[in-house]
C-alpha cells in the first residue's frame, strides 16, 4: 500500500467553477484546472501507477515561496471537501462521553474518583444542516438539529483548536462534538485498493468513525455533574462514618478477646509524637498510619518522635 503523506493534498480548488474537487475526478498534470485551496498555488494533478494520486504545487519555486502558508494545505482542502459533501441531513456516530470528579479528603488523607455517564455512543439524525455558518458568534463548520436541540460539528487540525466560547458553554439546548482529521491521511493510503476516492473516504469518515469524535459540550452534562457530585459527597461522608466507627468496635472485641487482644489494640491505634524531615514541623499523630505533615502535604518525610 503506498503511503499518504501530509504533504498530499487530496482536493483542490477548481477555478472554472469554484468547486473543491478530488483528484480523482479532473484530468491529468496542469489540465486539472485547479489551485491549492490554502495558498492559492497553481496545482498539478498527480495520478501516476507507483504513488497515491496526490494534488502537488505546479512549481517548486513557487511553493518555496508559498509553503508556510501551506503548512496546513492538506486539512484545509479536506475541511472544504467535508463542507461540500454534506447535504441538509447528516447521520453521525457518536463516542461515548464519561465525565469525572475527584476530591483530596483530608480525613481520609487520600483521594477519591468518581466516573459517571452524560451519554452513550449511539448515532443520530442530524437535520437542517447548515455549512459554514455561526454559533454563538463563533465561526463553526456545520450546524444542525436533533429535536428540539441544535448540534455543532467542528473539524479540528493543526492550527485549528476549539475556540474557548464553545468551551465554556454553560445551560444551552445544544450539544457540541469535534471531529480531528489528522487521522484521515492514513485512510486516504487505502482507497486505491479498494476502488473508491478521497471524497468517499471522507463522506464515511465523518459519518461513522467514533475514534476522531469527542464531545465538548452535551447540554445534561452540567445537571448529571451535579447530581455525580452529591452521590460522591454522600459516599465520602460514609467511608468517614465507618472510620470514626471501628475504634468502637475494636474496643468491643477487645472486651470479648480479653487482654492480650486489648493489649494488641492499645498499640495498633497509640498516639504519637511525629516530626517531619523535610521542613522540621512536630505535631500529633497516630501510629500505624500515614501521618501526613500539614505543612508539606505529605507522608513521606514522616518520622516518629515518641508515643
Amino acid at each position: 500500500m503506498a503511503e499518504f503523506g501530509l504533504n498530499h493534498i487530496p482536493f483542490g480548488f477548481r477555478e472554472s467553477d469554484g468547486a473543491i474537487v478530488d483528484v480523482y475526478a479532473v484530468p491529468r498534470g496542469r489540465r486539472c484546472g485547479c489551485i491549492c485551496p490554502s495558498c492559492r498555488t497553481p496545482l498539478i494533478a498527480r495520478q501516476g501507477e507507483e504513488k497515491v494520486w496526490h494534488f502537488a504545487h505546479a512549481s517548486r519555486n513557487v511553493y518555496d515561496r508559498t509553503a508556510q502558508e501551506c503548512d496546513f494545505s492538506f486539512f484545509v482542502s479536506v475541511r472544504l471537501m467535508a463542507r461540500q459533501l454534506i447535504g441538509s441531513e447528516l447521520t453521525l456516530a457518536l463516542p461515548e462521553y464519561r465525565g469525572h470528579v475527584s476530591r483530596y479528603v483530608e480525613a481520609l488523607q487520600d483521594t477519591r474518583e468518581l466516573d459517571y455517564l452524560v451519554t452513550a455512543g449511539r448515532s443520530i439524525q442530524l437535520e437542517q444542516v447548515e455549512v459554514e455558518t455561526q454559533f454563538r458568534e463563533v465561526s463553526v463548520d456545520l450546524k444542525g438539529r436533533v429535536g428540539d436541540f441544535e448540534f455543532v460539528v467542528y473539524l479540528l487540525h493543526p492550527g485549528r483548536h476549539i475556540p474557548p466560547v464553545l468551551e465554556a458553554l454553560e445551560g444551552v439546548r445544544a450539544g457540541v462534538v469535534a471531529i480531528d482529521l489528522h487521522g484521515l491521511a492514513g485512510t486516504f493510503a487505502g482507497v486505491a485498493e479498494a476502488g473508491r476516492t478521497y471524497a468517499d473516504a471522507l463522506a464515511e469518515f465523518l459519518r461513522n468513525d467514533v475514534s476522531s469524535k469527542r464531545w465538548v459540550y452535551h447540554p445534561r452534562q452540567a445537571a448529571l455533574r451535579s447530581q455525580a457530585e452529591a452521590k460522591f459527597a454522600v459516599s465520602i461522608a460514609q467511608e468517614i462514618e465507618q472510620i470514626g466507627q471501628r475504634p468502637v468496635l475494636e474496643a468491643g472485641l477487645r472486651a470479648d478477646k480479653g487482654a492480650g487482644y486489648g493489649d494488641r489494640d492499645t498499640r495498633v491505634t497509640r498516639q504519637v509524637q511525629c516530626e517531619c524531615l523535610y521542613c522540621g514541623s512536630q505535631w500529633d499523630g497516630r501510629e500505624p498510619g500515614r501521618n501526613v505533615c500539614p505543612k508539606c502535604g505529605t507522608h513521606l518525610g514522616t518520622r516518629i518522635l515518641s508515643s
